[in-house]
């Protein structure tokens, strides 16, 4: 778990390095190369998972009323990690291509570079915690940063439009699934996702099957 902690860290450093004020080629380079190395962070912890060895875990303590936060790497984790990242890289270097023309310009390429980094570190994230809270932070950072990315030649009247119907339509999704977990934690009085699993195996009947609806909309 500590490669993926550490992953995360580079994530947030390049992030933050590619805002600097920088030419925007260092800007480019600095968001590929935090990208780079997140990833190779993320295979070495996921590669064991894999291959059948232990579930990396990982209490983190927080205030009330979240109280501790827990994140686990198992197997349908770690699966989609080994992809969503390398995924997430190769779109950083795609990136160049199309952004090479502001690369002499005052437009800031860097803040493109730092919200692909936001985005690897929201499947981090999604894929690990096991607290709604943290699950649901980041689901936000990958819609926000995604509909950033979405909206990036922001002159353009259609972008403009296509930015916001991704955000509406992300936002819908969002209030069912708040709805499903606020379900869920009235019925399992607890916010952890293992227990959320734990209740929807023994309890069928109408509960369970308005908040697999309301999950599968989401």
């Amino acid at each position: 778990m500590n490669q993926l902690l550490a992953s995360a860290l580079v994530l947030i450093l390049g992030g933050v390095l590619a805002m600097l004020p920088l030419r925007n080629n260092w800007r480019a380079a600095v968001g590929i190369v935090s990208q780079t190395f997140a990833t190779l962070l993320t295979w070495i912890a996921v590669i064991p998972v894999l291959a059948g060895g232990p579930v990396p875990y990982v209490e983190l303590p927080w205030g009330h009323p979240i109280g501790a936060v827990h994140f686990k790497l198992d197997a349908l984790g770690a699966f989609f990690l080994s992809w969503s990242l390398p995924m997430t890289l190769l779109g950083a270097v795609y990136a160049v291509g199309y952004l090479r023309k502001y690369f002499d310009s005052a437009r800031h390429v860097g803040v493109h570079f730092a919200l692909l980094n936001m985005i690897s570190l929201s499947f981090l994230m999604v894929y690990t915690g096991e607290h709604a809270m943290t699950f649901l932070m980041g689901w936000e950072i990958a819609a926000l940063s995604a509909w950033l990315l979405v909206i990036w030649d922001y002159t353009n009247q259609k972008v403009r439009f296509a930015g916001f119907n991704y955000l509406v339509s992300t936002h819908i999704g969002l209030i069912f699934l708040v709805a499903a977990f606020m379900i869920l934690y009235t019925q399992s009085q607890s916010w952890y996702l293992d227990d959320f699993g734990d209740w929807m195996r023994t309890h069928p009947g109408t509960i369970r099957s308005t908040v697999f609806l309301l999950l599968l909309t989401s």
